[in-house]
């Protein structure tokens, strides 16, 4: 009876790590950008998560020298969740507090950012990841928009994104829309566009002050250096697959002329 009662008390506590083991997915994820013209950007991030476990927060991680003002947040329909912000292990973080069960819940963040236009010799920048690459899951469907100003428009050419996943890019007017499917974890989503610098005002000069040739002169060389990357790495893959195919082709010969 005590070595039964014994085993049953280890058995319970090896079991006990999976009970309160907690995950989490994020299916969806659409983040706003929203250009103004006295130089901040409004920016909305609509997370989906999917919850395995007991969750108490959900927050966002920024940077400490990040100017974020105006910051808000809510769950879609769970009128208890509560909004704060705290400083945490060297991050700004934004935060969502509620008894977050097992199933799916959907949180926005609101706030705004200075200092973040640039201004450029010729152009105003904003040059930001829309993204971060502190996400340890992957994201499903991510949606990221940047809208400039009423009344300006963001040309063709102007933009580039940086990501180590396929994008479907789409620029529609004063627009300008990046989809990423199952974009992997730890994977930053960054864009550079240009735009009027007349249309700004309030913009913080860039540390290297270039012309918006310069820029995107910048951009065509960083874009054609990735794509020589990748085709060094394809190559790489092929070769390390063709080896053992090589080596038994090897074999074979010598073994045949052995017997020849």
């Amino acid at each position: 009876m005590g070595k039964s009662l014994f085993a049953s008390f280890f058995i319970l506590l090896l079991l006990l790590p999976f009970a309160y083991a907690k995950e989490y997915s994020i299916p969806n994820a659409e983040v706003y950008y929203s250009l103004q013209h006295d130089g901040s950007v409004q920016v909305q991030e609509r997370i989906t998560y999917s919850l395995s476990g007991d969750f108490h927060e959900l927050y966002l991680q920024k940077p400490t020298d990040l100017q974020i003002r105006d910051s808000s947040g809510y769950c879609e329909g769970r009128g208890s969740c509560t909004f704060r912000t705290q400083y945490n292990e060297g991050y700004h973080e934004l935060v969502l507090a509620d008894n977050f069960g097992s199933g799916t819940v959907t949180v926005v963040f609101k706030y705004t950012i200075d200092g973040e236009i640039l201004e450029q010799q010729d152009s105003a920048q904003f040059f930001y990841k829309l993204w971060g690459d502190t996400w340890s899951q992957p994201v499903g469907e991510l949606s990221a928009y940047v809208i400039a100003p009423q009344g300006v428009e963001i040309a063709d050419g102007a933009y580039f994104f940086h990501s180590q996943n396929q994008l479907n890019v789409q620029l529609e007017g004063s627009q300008l829309i990046a989809m990423s499917s199952n974009h992997p974890a730890n994977t930053y989503l960054e864009v550079n566009v240009l735009l009027p610098k007349e249309a700004f005002a309030n913009l913080r000069r860039a540390p290297n002050y270039m012309t918006r040739q310069q820029i995107m002169d910048g951009e065509k060389n960083y874009l054609a250096g990735q794509a020589w990357q990748q085709q060094i790495g394809l190559m790489l893959s092929i070769l390390v697959l063709l080896l053992p195919v090589a080596g038994m082709a090897a074999f074979a010969y010598i073994y045949y002329r052995r017997q020849h």
